[in-house]
């Protein structure tokens, strides 16, 4: 009986953890997001036509951004720069210091989260062998003559900017933060259908490939799913002794 009282209690204090950083974690993600509309209001006033070159100005800033910055703010302009793709290890190794020594469990979980989305991005010059874990809620729909851009979408499906064959057909906008975002797009190049959803409670965006009948299908899972499910396979050597 007395063992079965000290886990009850050790789960009740746990659950209370969890509510007590669920709070700080949105607002962390919060920050990123505007980070993110931050970024793209600047890159638009240059009006560049080239993608590449937006992406390469993106980075540049990021870049910029993250060596400046110190403790909370470097942090978040982490996994913005990991959720744009430019993200790199000199980064992963600047916050390192500051998600060792900080007290805040939330920013040591977004950090933790940046972590994991580098360790999977596709390295250039290196196809992957295998596909990475499909999220739950993600849609098992692959076409047979899915274009290069498309594959490479798909084993990179938390990053936020689509492939340049993509357009965008459907954007449904939500005042409240707390809401699901949706943009649905059709590849140009092989006619492979996306839907890109931003959760206010992760802190990256999921690509999922669909068929037009089931766009809006697919539900997501609930908040914290994200942070709580990267235990596995994380880089030791960039992630702080404890969260």
């Amino acid at each position: 009986m007395r063992r079965s009282t000290y886990a009850d209690s050790a789960r009740d204090c746990a659950t209370a953890q969890r509510g007590r950083l669920q709070p700080r974690l949105s607002a962390l993600i919060a920050e990123v997001r505007a980070l993110r509309r931050e970024l793209e209001t600047m890159l638009a006033q240059y009006a560049m036509p080239d993608p590449r070159e937006v992406m390469a100005c993106r980075g540049q800033l990021l870049d910029q951004w993250i060596q400046q910055a110190q403790g909370r703010r470097q942090l978040v302009c982490l996994a913005c720069a990991a959720e744009e793709g430019v993200l790199t290890r000199h980064h992963l190794e600047l916050g390192q210091q500051t998600a060792s020594t900080t007290s805040d469990r939330a920013l040591r979980a977004l950090y933790w989260a940046s972590v994991q989305r580098w360790s999977r991005l596709p390295v250039a010059g290196q196809p992957r062998t295998s596909a990475p874990v499909v999220r739950r809620y993600a849609s098992d729909i692959v076409a047979a003559d899915m274009c290069e851009q498309c594959c490479e979408l798909r084993h990179d499906a938390r990053r936020f900017a689509p492939h340049e064959a993509l357009a965008l057909e459907h954007d449904e906008m939500h005042r409240t933060d707390q809401a699901v975002t949706m943009s649905r797009y059709g590849c140009m190049a092989c006619a492979t259908r996306w839907v890109r959803r931003v959760l206010p409670w992760e802190p990256f965006v999921s690509w999922s490939v669909v068929q037009s009948d089931v766009a809006s299908a697919a539900t997501p899972p609930g908040p914290l799913h994200a942070l709580t499910a990267m235990a596995v396979g994380r880089p030791s050597s960039l992630v702080p002794s404890s969260l």
